[in-house]
């Protein structure tokens, strides 16, 4: 599958061999219905840089876990992925 995080220009180097931000790649399947899209419209969209994403990778107890969260049109949706890049939890947080 195509990586729909791109790598971020600065980021603190792996702790406790988690990757780092810049290293996690996610599952376009597992992003897209989140935002209401096909897979296809969420790759063309990202590839066009159309959503906006922030990725903050966990400390402490939420080492090994990342928060991905993603805006398109107004939905905005935040992930809990662990190292592999699967889901964990989903919420959507107000705007």
């Amino acid at each position: 599958m195509p990586p729909v995080v791109p790598t971020p220009k600065a980021d603190p180097e792996p702790r406790g061999g988690a990757p780092a931000a810049s290293e996690l790649v996610l599952d376009a399947a597992a992003l897209a219905p989140c935002l209401g899209l096909t897979v296809e419209r969420y790759m063309a969209l990202w590839c066009r840089g159309r959503i906006r994403y922030r990725v903050e990778q966990g400390t402490d107890e939420d080492e090994g876990r990342f928060r991905v969260s993603l805006l398109y049109r107004g939905v905005r949706v935040a992930l809990i992925v662990d190292a592999a890049g699967a889901v964990l939890a989903e919420a959507r947080p107000e705007l």
